[in-house]
């Protein structure tokens, strides 16, 4: 079951969004442009909850080679006033400080705006 969410009725100012690709992929926003459902669709990395994970103790983005080419832009641009960050949405990917530094970019986006 996919839920259906038009970005254009969430009530707030501005939105950062920090949920991991492959989760959007199970939500359906309607509203983005096709760029980021692109990004979306065919950001290629996998996903797992690593807690269930007898022999891992943590977790990031892993992409295939040229993924950072032909998606980064759209997976960082904003949509509308929903602004993306997290590691994913960041070229230090697999690193808190990739994390870190998409927030602050894309709070400085929100500022900016």
């Amino acid at each position: 079951m996919k839920l259906v969410k038009d970005i254009k009725s969430i009530d707030f100012d501005y939105v950062i969004c920090t949920i991991p690709f492959p989760v959007l992929r199970r939500i359906e926003l309607i509203g983005l442009s096709e760029s980021k459902n692109r990004a979306i669709r065919n950001l290629s990395y996998t996903s797992m909850f690593w807690d269930e994970s007898e022999w891992a103790g943590g977790a990031f983005c892993i992409q295939k080679p040229g993924d950072v080419i032909n998606y980064y832009e759209d997976t960082i641009s904003p949509e509308g006033n929903l602004f993306f960050a997290g590691e994913h949405c960041s070229l230090d990917r697999s690193w808190i400080q990739g994390a870190i530094i998409s927030a602050i970019r894309a709070i400085k986006d929100v500022v900016s705006k």
